[in-house]
Protein backbone atom coordinates (compact mmCIF):
# COMPACT_ATOMS: atom_id res chain seq x y z
CA UNK A 1 0.00 0.00 0.00
CA UNK A 2 2.79 2.38 0.85
CA UNK A 3 4.52 1.68 -2.47
CA UNK A 4 1.27 2.36 -4.34
CA UNK A 5 0.72 5.63 -2.50
CA UNK A 6 4.32 6.71 -3.03
CA UNK A 7 4.04 5.95 -6.77
CA UNK A 8 0.37 6.86 -7.26
CA UNK A 9 1.03 9.46 -9.92
CA UNK A 10 3.15 7.06 -11.98
CA UNK A 11 0.44 4.37 -11.83
CA UNK A 12 -2.39 6.90 -12.25
CA UNK A 13 -4.27 5.90 -9.11
CA UNK A 14 -5.89 7.96 -6.38
CA UNK A 15 -3.79 7.35 -3.25
CA UNK A 16 -6.80 8.18 -1.06
CA UNK A 17 -9.08 5.57 -2.63
CA UNK A 18 -7.46 2.14 -2.69
CA UNK A 19 -9.36 -1.14 -2.44
CA UNK A 20 -8.10 -4.69 -2.18
CA UNK A 21 -9.43 -8.09 -3.18
CA UNK A 22 -7.92 -11.54 -3.12
CA UNK A 23 -8.74 -15.20 -3.35
CA UNK A 24 -7.57 -17.92 -1.01
CA UNK A 25 -4.39 -16.70 0.71
CA UNK A 26 -4.83 -13.38 -1.10
CA UNK A 27 -8.24 -13.06 0.55
CA UNK A 28 -6.60 -13.54 3.93
CA UNK A 29 -4.01 -10.86 3.12
CA UNK A 30 -6.74 -8.51 1.87
CA UNK A 31 -8.63 -8.95 5.12
CA UNK A 32 -5.48 -8.31 7.15
CA UNK A 33 -4.69 -5.13 5.22
CA UNK A 34 -8.26 -3.91 5.56
CA UNK A 35 -8.90 -4.78 9.17
CA UNK A 36 -5.65 -3.80 10.87
CA UNK A 37 -4.92 -0.16 11.42
CA UNK A 38 -1.81 1.69 12.51
CA UNK A 39 -2.63 0.94 16.15
CA UNK A 40 -1.91 -2.77 15.45
CA UNK A 41 1.81 -1.87 15.30
CA UNK A 42 2.16 -3.51 11.87
CA UNK A 43 3.23 -0.45 9.89
CA UNK A 44 6.61 -1.11 8.27
CA UNK A 45 9.50 0.94 9.60
CA UNK A 46 10.72 1.67 6.06
CA UNK A 47 11.34 2.40 3.26
CA UNK A 48 8.17 4.56 3.10
CA UNK A 49 8.03 5.90 6.63
CA UNK A 50 5.10 8.22 7.18
CA UNK A 51 3.04 6.89 4.25
CA UNK A 52 -0.13 5.08 5.29
CA UNK A 53 -0.67 1.43 4.45
CA UNK A 54 -4.42 1.58 5.15
CA UNK A 55 -6.96 0.87 2.41
CA UNK A 56 -10.41 2.32 1.89
CA UNK A 57 -12.18 -0.84 0.72
CA UNK A 58 -11.93 -4.55 1.36
CA UNK A 59 -14.34 -6.85 -0.34
CA UNK A 60 -15.64 -8.97 2.52
CA UNK A 61 -19.21 -9.97 1.70
CA UNK A 62 -20.49 -11.01 5.12
CA UNK A 63 -18.99 -8.01 6.90
CA UNK A 64 -20.45 -5.61 4.35
CA UNK A 65 -23.87 -7.28 4.46
CA UNK A 66 -24.04 -7.19 8.27
CA UNK A 67 -23.28 -3.46 8.19
CA UNK A 68 -26.04 -2.84 5.65
CA UNK A 69 -23.61 -2.08 2.84
CA UNK A 70 -24.39 -3.18 -0.72
CA UNK A 71 -22.68 -6.49 -1.43
CA UNK A 72 -23.13 -9.37 -3.84
CA UNK A 73 -21.70 -12.85 -3.34
CA UNK A 74 -21.20 -14.70 -6.61
CA UNK A 75 -20.62 -18.44 -6.34
CA UNK A 76 -19.17 -20.03 -9.46
CA UNK A 77 -20.14 -23.70 -9.55
CA UNK A 78 -17.30 -25.89 -10.79
CA UNK A 79 -14.65 -23.18 -10.60
CA UNK A 80 -11.23 -24.14 -9.28
CA UNK A 81 -10.11 -23.00 -5.83
CA UNK A 82 -8.33 -19.93 -7.17
CA UNK A 83 -9.22 -18.60 -10.59
CA UNK A 84 -8.01 -14.97 -10.80
CA UNK A 85 -11.49 -13.53 -11.50
CA UNK A 86 -11.73 -15.26 -14.85
CA UNK A 87 -12.96 -18.84 -14.45
CA UNK A 88 -14.10 -20.45 -17.67
CA UNK A 89 -17.69 -20.41 -16.36
CA UNK A 90 -17.95 -16.61 -15.97
CA UNK A 91 -15.59 -13.64 -16.18
CA UNK A 92 -15.92 -11.67 -12.93
CA UNK A 93 -13.64 -8.76 -13.83
CA UNK A 94 -16.53 -6.48 -14.77
CA UNK A 95 -18.40 -7.16 -11.53
CA UNK A 96 -15.34 -6.47 -9.39
CA UNK A 97 -14.12 -3.38 -11.23
CA UNK A 98 -17.69 -2.06 -11.38
CA UNK A 99 -18.02 -2.38 -7.59
CA UNK A 100 -14.67 -0.72 -6.95
CA UNK A 101 -15.38 2.05 -9.46
CA UNK A 102 -18.78 2.74 -7.90
CA UNK A 103 -17.46 2.89 -4.36
CA UNK A 104 -13.96 4.33 -4.79
CA UNK A 105 -13.53 6.16 -8.08
CA UNK A 106 -13.97 9.92 -8.06
CA UNK A 107 -15.16 9.99 -4.46
CA UNK A 108 -14.61 13.08 -2.40
CA UNK A 109 -12.51 12.46 0.68
CA UNK A 110 -14.50 12.90 3.88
Amino acid sequence: MQFLRKNAKQYQIDPNHIGVIGGSAGGHLSAMVGLTGPDADLEPKGPYKGISSQVQAVMLHETLRKKGVESELVIIEGAKHSFHLQPEQQNLCGLVTGFLDEHLKNKKRT
